[in-house]
């Protein structure tokens, strides 16, 4: 009896398996493709100097970047190491809206949107067709603080080159890979993380507003002698009469020429206000007198 039920069991395990394995094979996963991020300089870069640029831009990229894909619902791709011609490959990467930025130390990129969306397989014919779908890969621009459909400009994309072909315009791929797309920094010109100390400069010194006044009244101060010792005397003296009759002479200087009568408070003493003591009596003529 127990030989019949451990055969039994046995077979209820297979039977269990078979099924379970046949089912997963019935789901077949969703649809992948590859994205490739080539780092290149960008097109405003006059022709003569890309090669040059380019070289250059890729000798100062350090070798962890790094590049992500991420969309609204949590999902994530983080490319693989950058490779020695600057190329970031993302692997896996199923239909969906993502957000791509590049994680560089040394240069500024911007953000991208990146669009994988499923359409049918023009190729395919007959039954085939209905099941046949293909990814699309579209890449544009993006903005920060925008709305979503907000999209700049188109990024372009790489045509692969064909075996053993000298151009890359025939569209014929080595190999099934993904797209490749030309992801340029903002500028050629790296990152700076430090202030340079700026240096004693005598222009900007000369510059400040508080300087140039002070040296026009340096200039007036010596050269307004002068002036008046070359002035005409008629002119000289008519000058010197507008100032005795100046009233601002009269309240700094405490009275002005021709018998005018000092301005109220003009004898006032300060001091020996704040000291508490009157003024002393003193005669005209001589010492002072003696209090009474």
């Amino acid at each position: 009896m127990r030989p019949i039920l451990t055969f039994s069991l046995v077979q209820l395990l297979v039977a269990a398996t078979t099924a379970v394995a046949s089912a997963s094979s019935a789901v077949s996963p969703p649809p992948s493709t590859s994205i490739t991020f080539q780092i290149g300089v960008p097109s405003r870069v006059q022709e003569q100097e890309k090669e040059s640029a380019a070289v250059a831009l890729l000798s100062s990229i350090p070798g962890w970047t790094r590049a992500t894909l991420e969309s609204g619902d949590g999902r994530q791709y983080v490319s693989a190491p950058i490779t020695a011609g600057g190329k970031l490959v993302f692997s896996n990467v199923t239909a969906g809206s993502y957000l791509g930025e590049m994680h560089c130390a040394t240069h500024i990129f911007s953000p991208l949107r990146v669009d994988v969306e499923e359409e049918a397989d023009p190729a395919a014919t007959g039954a085939a067709k209905a099941d046949s779908r293909l990814l699309v890969t579209r890449i544009t621009e993006t903005y920060r603080g925008n709305d979503w459909a907000n999209q700049g400009e188109v990024v372009q994309r790489v045509l692969p080159v064909k075996v053993g072909g000298a151009g890359a315009h025939d569209g014929v791929a080595l190999t099934n890979a993904g797209p490749t797309f030309l992801v340029a920094p903002t500028v050629l010109q790296t990152k700076s993380y430090y202030s340079e100390r700026s240096s004693f400069d005598v222009l900007s010194l000369l510059k400040n507003p508080m300087i140039l006044m002070a040296i026009v009244a340096l200039v007036m101060m010596v050269g307004m002698p002068y002036m008046m010792d070359q002035m005409d005397p008629e002119m000289r003296a008519e000058f010197e009469e507008r100032q005795k009759s100046n009233p601002m002479n009269s309240l700094l200087g405490g009275g002005g020429g021709g018998g005018r009568q000092a301005p109220p408070g003009a004898n006032f003493d300060m001091a020996a206000f704040l000291a508490g003591s009157g003024k002393s009596d003193k005669k005209p003529g001589g010492g002072g007198a003696s209090r009474k």
